[in-house]
């Protein structure tokens, strides 16, 4: 159900945002404060600095969103 959700998704943008969230369980803001320096694709992981605490947490991330972050403009 969620790949059909995503998939219906025109913007290759929107569907990694939303698989990021769901991935990750990150809220909406800490998405927007995302940078590239963030995300390593080489070691499948997401890095979200400065939450609650300002404690920095680092996320495996899937093949799916790694393909999807790798077609992204830098």
């Amino acid at each position: 159900m969620v790949k059909r959700f995503l998939y219906r998704l025109r913007s290759a943008k929107l569907r990694a945002i939303v698989l990021i969230a769901i991935e990750t369980g990150a809220t909406a803001g800490e998405i927007c404060r995302l940078t590239w320096k963030d995300v390593n694709l080489q070691n499948k992981t997401i890095t979200i600095r400065g939450v609650k605490g300002h404690k920095t947490y680092t996320y495996p991330i899937s093949d799916e969103l790694v393909a999807l972050l790798s077609q992204l403009p830098k």
